[in-house]
C-alpha cells in the first residue's frame, strides 16, 4: 500500500476544521448558559448543578478539540515525512543517471 501525502494533508485539514468547529460551538453555548445560571440566583441548588455540567462540558470539549488538533498535526507531519523520505530516497540514486 502506497502512502498518499495529499490524502494525509486533506485528513489533517478535516481534523483541524472539526477541532475549530467543536471549540466554536462550545464557546457559542457558554454565554447563554452563564446567563441562565445567573438568572437562577444563588439560592437554587440547580444553579450549582448547571455550573457543574457547563464546567464538565467545557473540559470535555476542550480535551476532544485538543485531541483532534494533535491528530491533525500528526497527519500533517506524516505527510511531510513521506514527501521527505521519497525525495531523500530518490536523491540517493541521482548520481546514477549522470553516467
Amino acid at each position: 500500500m502506497k502512502a498518499d501525502p495529499a490524502a494525509l494533508d486533506a485528513a489533517a485539514q478535516q481534523a483541524h476544521d472539526l477541532s475549530r468547529r467543536w471549540t466554536t460551538a462550545a464557546a457559542d453555548v457558554e454565554p447563554e448558559t452563564r446567563s441562565a445560571i445567573g438568572a437562577l440566583g444563588t439560592g437554587f441548588s440547580l444553579r450549582a448543578e448547571v455550573e457543574n455540567v457547563l464546567s464538565a462540558h467545557t473540559a470535555e470539549v476542550t480535551m476532544y478539540a485538543r485531541y483532534l488538533q494533535e491528530f491533525g498535526d500528526a497527519l500533517s507531519a506524516t505527510a511531510t515525512d513521506y514527501r521527505t523520505s521519497d525525495a531523500t530516497g530518490g536523491n540517493r540514486f541521482w548520481y546514477l543517471k549522470e553516467r
